[in-house]
């Protein structure tokens, strides 16, 4: 009873898309609940306050567009460049490192955290009104994406930065 337990924890710590999974369902959540906070903030806020975006539904479709354009090109810049120099070092120093690589958690949350900011763009573009209005959705949903984009930014920023330099003996 407790070995194929322990063989389906080991396959889902190994897997490379339980925790980006995760992660994405969490997104689809966070749009789900930013959309009811977004009606019931304009039924029961006279006043927006002064953080929140203020333009038309195009505007807001405008930005959401290129945020999801940035998040699809962070996203494939990093791992792909990621994955060419993991194919380097499995080459002279084995796959143990590729496998060390996918059972990583940090590197399963900085590819679990674009996928999600990318999901949360592309549901909210679809949630905007076809035509140029002023709605609420167009004001208060896009705002919210801008407190998840520094965590994000962080994310990438901790994720190219080298964890272990190495250092060379002096000669």
């Amino acid at each position: 009873m407790k070995i194929p337990l322990l063989n389906l924890i080991e396959r889902l710590r190994s897997s490379q898309w339980v925790l980006p999974g995760l992660l994405a369902m969490s997104a689809v959540l966070t749009t789900a609940l930013a959309l009811q906070v977004d009606q019931w903030a304009t039924t029961h806020m006279p006043e927006l306050p002064w953080f929140v975006f203020a333009g038309s539904s195009n505007d807001a479709r405008q930005l959401l567009s290129t945020l999801a354009g940035s998040m699809v090109s962070l996203t494939t810049i990093t791992f792909s460049v990621t994955m060419i120099v993991l194919t380097l070092a499995s080459n002279q120093f084995g796959p143990r490192v590729l496998r060390n690589f996918l059972r990583d958690h940090f590197d399963q949350v900085v590819l679990g955290s674009f996928v999600a900011a990318l999901l949360y763009c592309l549901l909210l573009l679809g949630q905007l009104p076809a035509t140029d209005t002023t709605s609420p959705l167009a004001s208060l949903s896009p705002s919210r994406f801008y407190s998840p984009s520094s965590v994000f930014l962080r994310s990438w920023a901790s994720f190219i930065t080298p964890q272990n330099q190495f250092k060379l003996p002096m000669s």
